[in-house]
Order: C-alpha cells, then sequence, then structure tokens
C-alpha cells in the first residue's frame, strides 16, 4: 500500500461505509454515518471521538488494490505513532 502525504487547502468530506470525516488544512472531525452510537473503540486521547474537531499533524492517503484510506495523525502523538485510520473511501469532496 502507497502512502502519500495531503495537503489539504480546503475542506473535505470524506465519506467512508461507517463514517464521514471533516478534514480541514489543521483539524479534523469524524462523525458516524448513521445516528446512533457505535460501539466504543480503544482510544487513550479521545482523538477518536466522534462529534468533536481535534488537531491533527498531517493526513496521507493510503492506496493499494484498489482501496483508498485516510490516515490522520492526531496532534501530540508520540514518535513513531500511526494515527487513525478511516475505512475505506467510497466518495470524496472539497468545499
Amino acid at each position: 500500500m502507497t502512502r502519500e502525504p495531503l495537503t489539504i487547502v480546503v475542506e473535505l468530506r470524506v465519506l467512508t461505509e461507517a463514517s464521514v470525516w471533516l478534514v480541514r488544512p489543521s483539524t479534523y472531525l469524524r462523525l458516524p454515518r448513521t445516528e446512533g452510537p457505535r460501539a466504543p473503540i480503544y482510544d487513550t486521547d479521545g482523538a477518536a471521538r466522534d462529534g468533536v474537531w481535534h488537531q491533527h499533524e498531517g493526513v496521507w492517503l493510503l492506496e493499494g488494490d484498489g482501496v483508498r484510506m485516510l490516515n490522520v495523525l492526531p496532534a501530540g502523538r508520540p514518535p513513531g505513532s500511526r494515527g487513525l485510520y478511516s475505512g475505506p473511501i467510497e466518495r470524496v469532496a472539497g468545499r
């Protein structure tokens, strides 16, 4: 899978099977695609909490075998951290 850094200049709206990600030059917001609570995930610093704007240190596009995903590195993560991965991207729009 290739990993390419993204330069965000407009707000991106990224739709995956289970989420809607809004990604701005220095922040991101993740929302469930359908209303209702999700099963909790292991997240010690709250960076994956839905409905909250979080600072990020970078966003990458992962591509391989016909699948595209986002990799977002929340601000404040220790060196070598992998960050958060979206599910496979279905659609991207910018505004």
